[in-house]
């Protein structure tokens, strides 16, 4: 392999270097200590950490790719490890979250939906008020007026299927 010279011995490292990387990308490396309970210590970490990221940042204009570099990761990986440990897209978590916060506002304040759905991050209020509409089955305003969802929807029954944002 000397004989090859430098530049392939780098090629060499290079590609080797990578499949580590794909195997890490994938969960398909342990630890070689055998500290597997430490390796979970350390990945429920991460996951609180992105959790708690997206939750102070909620109101704010979030992406995928800012998130993911705000992590030092690539958009690609962190939508896989998102959706592997989340069992949702980003995207899905990040819309649920700020629909979460919406029905929490419209039940303990007065605040007029036009205030609530930018306050959550929606900066589209008939966007807002469909995906409200879809996700607690009648309008924001509705929900205030019943205090809740109504008595006849559950959010489990088949619907309609969903088009993507």
């Amino acid at each position: 392999d000397r004989e090859r010279g430098p530049a392939y011995q780098l090629l060499l490292k290079s590609s080797l270097l990578k499949l580590i990387g794909f195997l890490a990308a994938d969960g398909l490396l342990q630890p070689a200590d055998g500290r597997g309970d430490d390796f979970s210590e350390t990945r429920l970490e991460n996951l609180k950490s992105v959790l708690a990221f997206i939750g102070g940042r909620c109101c704010e204009r979030l992406t995928l790719a800012g998130v993911a570099g705000a992590f030092g990761l690539s958009p690609k990986y962190f939508s896989r490890y998102f959706k592997k440990n989340f069992k949702c897209s980003f995207v899905e978590y990040l819309t649920g979250f700020r629909l979460e916060r919406a029905a929490g506002l419209l039940l303990s304040t007065g605040l007029p939906v036009s205030e609530i759905a930018p306050a959550v991050g929606f900066d589209n209020l008939s966007y807002f008020i469909k995906r409200f509409k879809e996700a607690r089955g009648c309008t924001p305003l509705q929900f205030r007026k019943l205090g809740g969802p109504p008595a006849d929807y559950h959010p489990l029954a088949p619907s309609a299927p969903r088009t993507a944002p």
